[in-house]
């Protein structure tokens, strides 16, 4: 059951949804209640999510961004029982994971999350989080999107990196009509995922 303080469906965002005149930012904001945005001037990124800004691990190697730009889950899961560690990142603080949401299929990305175990809430050296990978793809990615929003906090759609870009202000304009109708068909479960947490 939604609480009250889920916002229905404004009619400027019925209006705009077939014409795209919205960004998917401004839509977001018209459908995650008041309290849970944050706040002017709020980063909730750094204030919710461990920034990396350390130099390179052992894990993050040649050999494990091939299987992932592959989407060879069998090549990760003989290195992951081999004992590969996948919680790793580049020296810009980019994880694994990152790279799978902007560069693999949902496989690959429940691979490292249900069997490597890695971490989600996770920020790059900039601030980005794994949501931010997913919008920057060249297409709108509406299963990578649906798989990533149920490992993190909906409200992390509004998360800005440094220089305050949300994961949203990535997404081409070109895009905005298909993601504002993906936003909409999933109103009602991001709203009560963020009920629930």
């Amino acid at each position: 059951m939604v609480a009250a303080t889920v916002i229905k469906k404004h009619p400027m965002m019925k209006a705009t949804e077939e014409t795209g005149h919205i960004s998917p930012v401004d839509y977001i904001r018209c459908i995650i209640p008041p309290e849970f945005q944050p706040s002017e001037h709020c980063n909730i990124t750094a204030k919710h999510l461990t920034i990396n800004k350390t130099t390179a691990t052992e894990g993050y190697t040649m050999e494990a961004v091939s299987a992932i730009r592959s989407n060879d889950v069998g090549a990760l899961r003989y290195m992951l029982e081999n004992g590969h560690p996948f919680d790793a990142c580049n020296a810009n603080g980019e994880y694994l994971i990152h790279l799978a949401c902007r560069r693999a299929t949902p496989e690959t990305v429940e691979f490292l999350v249900n069997e490597a175990k890695v971490k989600v809430d996770v920020a790059d050296a900039m601030g980005r989080t794994i949501l931010h990978d997913v919008c920057w793809k060249s297409f709108p990615d509406l299963e990578m999107m649906s798989t990533v929003l149920q490992l993190v906090p909906p409200k992390l759609l509004l998360a800005g990196d440094m220089r305050g870009h949300t994961p949203f202000d990535f997404a081409r304009k070109e895009h905005w009509p298909i993601w504002i109708r993906y936003l909409s068909d999933n109103q009602e479960m991001i709203q009560e995922k963020l009920i629930a947490q």
